[in-house]
């Protein structure tokens, strides 16, 4: 049985392009984190609403912090780069590396029972 998405030689489209990268979020990150984080096909599936671009750049200033304490989490940009080399215009913003089309975060949930939680959101395009 194929699977969906998957092309004739068995390699899923895109396969042969640079590995994704995870990374600190930046300010300038906003608009990507909104193409994604704003809509409600992304979010009926996750513990959160969509997200307003003020709310996205306040989960970018919070987006590292320290596992210390139960409940707290560490957030990472997913970037998919752009050509060896290259710099790319991304929402009107020269000089890019390339565009964050997602983001992980670990979460401690409990220190007694040393546990925690991952999780992602990718844009669906």
């Amino acid at each position: 049985m194929r699977r969906p998405g998957v092309e004739g030689d068995g390699r899923l489209p895109g396969a042969d392009r640079a590995a994704a990268l995870t990374r600190p979020l930046g300010e300038d990150d906003v608009e990507d984190l909104v193409a994604y984080r704003s809509r409600s096909d992304v979010c009926c599936r996750v513990p959160f609403e969509p997200m307003s671009r003020s709310k996205a750049l306040d989960r970018i200033r919070t987006s590292l912090g320290q596992l210390s304490d139960e409940g707290q989490a560490l957030t990472a940009g997913v970037e998919l780069p752009a050509p060896e080399g290259a710099r790319c215009r991304v929402h009107g913003q020269p000089d890019r590396r390339g565009i964050v089309i997602g983001d992980v975060v670990l979460i401690r949930r409990s220190r007694e029972h040393a546990t925690g939680e991952i999780g992602y959101v990718f844009h669906p395009d």
